[in-house]
């Protein structure tokens, strides 16, 4: 190894990589959770203001010539389309963005047994809090009503370019560290990882150029929007959900994973369509029917790498059962393994012509977007960080924390079920009554309001089953603080 890789990072075995990762990843782990937390509560407002759209009704305290600009305040910044923009985009960046970010820094400090140096851990601590900080910036903007109107892309341009700056110094470092690996063998789970790594800036920057710099005018800002919203879900968080999976589950099972040529086939299906999904969910719209016919085919035929994947993953699983129920991490892992098959079958059935005039714009649409946020993302982030909480502190998690990650995947489970159960019937309710009855909206809407308060109760177990996690999380990580400091003053 020469002197300049000594400067920027040391070989060393898990325990030194561990330790030096033990700060920054802390950092990413705690704020992705309480961002996490966040992002329900205001999903929760927004949610709840569908049904009642003036349950934040300020009229009453206007009056008062000492807190009506604070009630105005609370009125204008918590409206149904702010609650939403802000509860997507911390969702995606405060929580499954950053989420993922940690497990790849972890998976990328043990698959190349490389580990920044001391002042490496400073400088990723440094482009962490830059993120979050971004976040924050964002946050404040679309509550201020200055949001791009980009679904997913929501922040405001000077948001996006600190996110940016930010993660271009976590991305670098994760590619430095590849690239002086020594083996020259690869794995699945580094494919989809460097595949994310390297992609996720690509669609960030053409997104921000094309929506931000009005170089272009008319359906080709909603088209790029298209593109990177599809890009983002499939190649970038599916990716770095597939990798942990990869890795995780031979790791935990204890067993050789098998197959490699079919996965490498897997993958380079996933990769080429991946990109050409997004457009998909534009079907219907004043663009080239070239293009939404070629993103439908690909949605479709996304199914075949997804099986693919979702076999390598499951008959290990399968085989190994009785190890499945002793281990709550394989729980979550198994979890979104077969729901990222059920999103990816959802997807194609969405973007069929007739079943999305039906239902695009419908209850429906919300829980598809459930089954890939929460029931596949977010099921196989709880299980990653579970699994690398133990090896980050050097401790097992306390039996208390083991017993409510149990009880967070139940009701997590049960919930996500309920939710989607709830958007299903009230969408499908509510598409047929508008497309195909003569019914009145208001009447369609009357129909659907028993499986609308089922996807209520639903929604409240999932933030039930958050808040666990989040108190699991801090729990472990101030155990793990509080014993390294009698260690330190025994010493």
């Amino acid at each position: 190894m020469n002197c300049s890789s000594d400067i920027q990072f040391e070989g060393c075995g898990e325990g030194n990589l561990d330790r030096s990762l033990q700060g920054p990843l802390s950092l990413l782990f705690l704020s992705a959770t309480l961002w996490l937390v966040v992002s329900s509560f205001i999903a929760a407002i927004a949610f709840w203001q569908l049904k009642f759209p003036g349950f934040i009704d300020y009229q009453c305290a206007i009056q008062n010539p000492y807190f009506g600009w604070f009630f105005d305040l609370i009125h204008q910044g918590l409206n149904y389309g702010r609650a939403v923009a802000a509860s997507k985009s911390i969702l995606i960046y405060g929580w499954l963005v950053q989420g993922f970010l940690g497990v790849a820094i972890w998976l990328t400090g043990h698959l190349t047994q490389k580990s920044p140096c001391k002042a490496g851990s400073y400088f990723l601590l440094g482009a962490i809090a830059l993120w979050n900080l971004g976040i924050l910036v964002g946050v404040v903007g679309i509550f201020s009503g200055e949001a791009s109107g980009f679904a997913g892309f929501d922040f405001p341009k000077y948001a996006s370019a600190i996110l940016f700056v930010a993660y271009a110094f976590i991305g670098l470092g994760i590619g430095m560290r590849f690239a002086m690996k020594r083996c020259t063998k690869s794995t699945p789970a580094e494919w989809y990882l460097l595949g994310a790594v390297f992609w996720f800036p690509w669609f960030f920057a053409v997104a921000y150029y094309f929506v931000f710099c009005k170089v272009v005018f008319g359906v080709m800002p909603a088209l790029v929007h298209a593109w990177y919203i599809g890009g983002l879900e499939v190649l970038v968080l599916g990716s770095l959900a597939i990798a942990a999976l990869y890795y995780w589950i031979p790791t935990l099972l204890g067993v050789a994973l098998n197959r490699v040529h079919s996965a490498k086939g897997a993958f380079w299906f996933f990769a080429f369509l991946g990109a050409w999904t997004g457009v998909r969910h534009l079907v219907g719209g004043p663009i080239p029917a070239w293009m939404i016919t070629s993103s439908v085919v690909a949605g479709v035929l996304l199914l075949i790498p997804a099986i693919m994947i979702a076999n390598h993953q499951m008959v290990p699983l399968w085989s190994h059962w009785c190890k499945v129920k002793s281990n709550p991490v394989l729980w979550y892992l198994a979890t979104g393994g077969i729901s990222f098959v059920v999103w990816v079958s959802l997807e194609a059935f969405l973007s069929l012509r007739g079943v999305s005039a039906a239902l695009r714009f419908s209850y429906f649409e919300m829980g598809v977007s459930a089954v890939l946020e929460y029931s596949f993302l977010s099921m196989v982030l709880f299980g990653s960080i579970y699994a690398i909480l133990p090896k980050l502190t050097g401790k097992e998690l306390p039996c208390c924390v083991t017993c409510c990650s149990k009880c967070q995947f139940w009701w997590g489970f049960c919930g996500i079920i309920t939710y989607f159960t709830g958007t299903f019937c009230a969408g499908v309710f509510m598409g047929l009554g508008i497309n195909f009855a003569p019914m009145a909206f208001v009447a369609t809407k009357n129909l659907a309001s028993p499986f609308f308060w089922l996807s209520v109760v639903g929604g409240a177990m999932v933030l039930f089953a958050n808040l666990i996690f989040v108190k699991n999380v801090a729990a472990t990580l101030l155990a793990a603080c509080c014993n390294s400091n009698k260690e330190g003053c025994c010493s």
